[in-house]
């Protein structure tokens, strides 16, 4: 494995990597405060959005809020930089036409109907 340059100025090293890779529901608090005194934290975060890092903390963000992030900037893109495709006549088609701000397209807009029309009704919404 190559250890990137910005690497060796980052605050973790040395640090037990559990902190960084919590159990679910356990807190992020303690990586979290590590990363806030991190000189290298922009970095660190720009690494793990480009590698599509799903787990754990890095640069301060955790893998939810790496998702939220990625949505509100525009960077809906697998690793690689390809955009993730759209599967149409779905529920989840119609939510990524909306988080693209897209219109959804009449098949995505119809699973999204149905989906919302057989959870109300606490049916099956395939």
């Amino acid at each position: 494995m190559t250890i990137l340059r910005w690497q060796d100025s980052a605050a973790c090293i040395g640090a037990d990597t559990a902190i960084f890779f919590p159990e679910s529901g356990d807190p992020v608090g303690p990586a979290k405060a590590l990363c806030r005194a991190c000189p290298v934290r922009e970095q660190c975060l720009a690494d793990a959005l480009e590698r599509g890092e799903v787990h754990g903390v890095w640069g301060g963000l955790s893998a939810k809020e790496r998702r939220k992030y990625r949505r509100q900037h525009g960077l809906l893109r697998k690793p690689g930089g390809q955009p993730q495709p759209i599967n149409h006549g779905t529920n989840g088609g119609y939510h990524a036409h909306r988080r693209r701000g897209q219109q959804p397209c009449d098949a995505c807009s119809q699973a999204h109907i149905r989906y919302e029309r057989a959870r109300r009704e606490g049916g099956d919404a395939a």
